[in-house]
């Protein structure tokens, strides 16, 4: 059985017909840290302070053994031959085959849409789209916070608005404006500090006529800089609003 390992949203173990999710946080953080260095040695140290942040208990070296001893077992579960969880000085090494984690196939089709851009832009979108639609949720939802899987939530939750912005440039390319919008909007609500983000909105916007939307999103993101950091829109921003006002002819908008 080839095991499938998803992590774009809760964690699971599957093999394509049956599927669990780990059994707890602690099993959840360890999976995570070893993933985080797939196919490295994650030194022991590491591992505990991801485990036990706060506090470590006692005997905590033979509480991590029993953690690893777990986590084999959950792995073998699946029978995958390629699946090994060793024991490597100074920590633990874990293996697993080609594509089986959901990131990992993520990041392919992304890597194979951005060599589409340029000569074959369906195509791309098409395989920027498909990376997308693996995620199910934030990464690692489940996992409780800590220093290896805060680093790579974020890391992965930056690549996934890269995928989502650069597929939003296709759309609008392709004439698909609405879907552009539609998944503009999406992000712009989950990252509302993003100028960049609202700035391809307000372009999309402007594309289909729908100036009135576009001076709204520029609003919206205008008011969440000032009011969560305090700060006033980029020049970059700015300099967006001033093209758009320049090609429909109207003024600057009060507190703009």
């Amino acid at each position: 059985m080839a095991i499938n390992i998803s992590v774009l949203g809760v964690m699971e173990i599957g093999d394509g017909r049956t599927c669990m999710p780990l059994g707890g946080p602690g099993q959840r953080r360890l999976l995570c840290a070893l993933l985080a260095r797939q196919g490295w040695v994650v030194p022991s140290g590491d591992l505990i302070g991801e485990l036990w942040p706060a506090a470590r208990p006692r005997g905590v070296q033979e509480a991590l053994y029993v953690q690893v001893s777990r986590l084999r077992r959950a792995l073998r579960a699946f029978g995958d031959a390629e699946v090994l969880l060793l024991s490597r000085s100074p920590g633990y090494l874990l293996k697993l085959p080609s594509g089986c984690v959901d990131a990992d196939r993520f990041r392919q089709l992304c890597t194979a849409a951005e060599g589409h851009r340029t000569a074959d832009p369906a195509a791309a979108a098409h395989l920027y789209d498909q990376a997308l639609g693996l995620w199910r949720g934030p990464a690692f939802q489940d996992v409780p916070a800590g220093p290896i899987r805060d680093k790579l939530a974020d890391r992965l939750a930056n690549e996934r608005r890269l995928a989502a912005s650069r597929l939003a440039e296709l759309q609008v390319g392709l004439g698909r404006c609405d879907e552009a919008i539609a998944l503009l909007e999406g992000l712009a609500l989950r990252h509302p500090l993003d100028e960049r983000v609202c700035l391809q909105l307000m372009a999309a916007f402007d594309r289909v006529g729908r100036t009135g939307d576009a001076l709204d999103a520029y609003q919206r993101t205008r008011a969440s800089l000032i009011t969560e950091l305090g700060v006033s829109p980029s020049p970059l921003l700015e300099s967006g609003l001033l093209r758009l006002l320049e090609r429909t002819g109207e003024t600057k908008p009060c507190g703009g």
